[in-house]
């Protein structure tokens, strides 16, 4: 997961585009447009500041690498089999599970990702 702003005029799929160029080095075409999944809005979400968050999920194809760049200190990846052997920021933990139970419901016909 990585997150950032919008920056004045930049629609929220663009800034998706251009946080995973500045953080991880992946260049997408802009025929990859992320998909909404979420809102996360809950006030204690992040002890900083009261935030919400717009969860957009992308298709990264699997030839390409991320490294860490711009904030990233750096890039883990790894099955999502093995989300809770990791620790996440904030809220992210429950995002990375609301995404698992999704990907169950929808494999299943059950319902949307």
């Amino acid at each position: 997961l990585m997150g950032g702003m919008n920056e004045v005029g930049e629609t929220v799929e663009d800034a998706v585009h251009r946080e995973l160029a500045e953080e991880m080095s992946i260049i997408l075409p802009p025929s990859n447009r992320p998909v909404l999944f979420g809102l996360y809005n809950d006030p204690m979400r992040d002890t900083r500041r009261h935030s919400a968050s717009a969860v957009y999920v992308v298709d990264v194809p699997e030839g390409l690498q991320p490294t860490a760049g711009d904030d990233a200190t750096h890039v883990v990846r790894f099955p999502l089999s093995d989300v809770e052997k990791h620790e996440f920021f904030v809220d992210h933990k429950t995002v990375l599970r609301d995404y698992i139970k999704g990907r169950r419901r929808a494999s299943t016909g059950q319902g949307p990702l």
